[in-house]
């Protein structure tokens, strides 16, 4: 490849990485703005609800916010026309908005638990396979909301994993959470689902999987 080709795509991945480390910065500035629409928690149960001792006390909690911000949303649609996706669906021209899906495991228990989880996810805009357009990255991830749409879309975004297994301590009365991003149109409506698989100990064959559910809702 010419040096002047290996500049050029250089150059590229730079102007992604920049776009959306300001698509992060940005979001975090509007949060607190008329334009941003949030959802009160969602307390989950576990799925399992037989002789509870190790597991007693821990819960997930789901909350979102949709931002259509002005300034926001010409980042989020150059990142997507960067990505010279050949989707049937106009996503350069259509109503969109970001949503953050903030996931929270809490142990409100008398004894420390533990997730399973990899070493890292991170839920990327392909570009010819080579360069990624990060939209969110999180280490030791709770687990990986799945979006679903009764109206409206999600952007087809893609997530990596690592594939290394982790135990993530969680002491009693302590927290983790972890936050989300994904571009959808709207109007939107649908649901976030996330499963937490938790141990008492790590490389337990005992585990119990907690299940969170969150309506999504949004007409603005």
């Amino acid at each position: 490849m010419r040096s002047k080709e290996v500049g050029l795509i250089a150059l590229f991945a730079v102007i992604l990485s920049l776009l959306a480390f300001y698509f992060h910065l940005h979001y975090n500035e509007v949060t607190n703005e008329s334009e941003v629409t949030t959802s009160p928690g969602v307390e989950a149960n576990l799925t399992s609800v037989e002789n509870r001792s190790w597991w007693e006390g821990v819960k997930v909690i789901i909350n979102y916010s949709v931002s259509k911000n002005h300034e926001l949303i010409p980042i989020v649609k150059q990142l997507i026309k960067s990505q010279n996706m050949k989707e049937p669906f106009d996503w350069v021209n259509a109503n969109i908005a970001v949503l953050r899906v903030a996931v929270k495991l809490i142990n409100n228990g008398s004894n420390p638990v533990y997730y399973k989880t990899t070493s890292g996810c991170s839920g990327s805009l392909p570009y010819d396979r080579v360069w990624w357009a990060t939209l969110w990255e999180v280490k030791k991830p709770l687990g990986i909301p799945r979006i679903t749409a009764e109206e409206g879309a999600v952007f087809p975004s893609q997530t990596l994993c690592t594939a290394s297994l982790n135990y993530v301590k969680v002491q009693p009365k302590e927290s983790v959470t972890q936050e989300f991003f994904y571009i959808i149109t709207r109007p939107f409506k649908g649901g976030v689902k996330v499963a937490i698989v938790i141990v008492p100990e790590p490389l337990s064959n005992t585990e119990k999987i907690i299940e969170g559910t969150a309506k999504v809702n949004y007409s603005s």
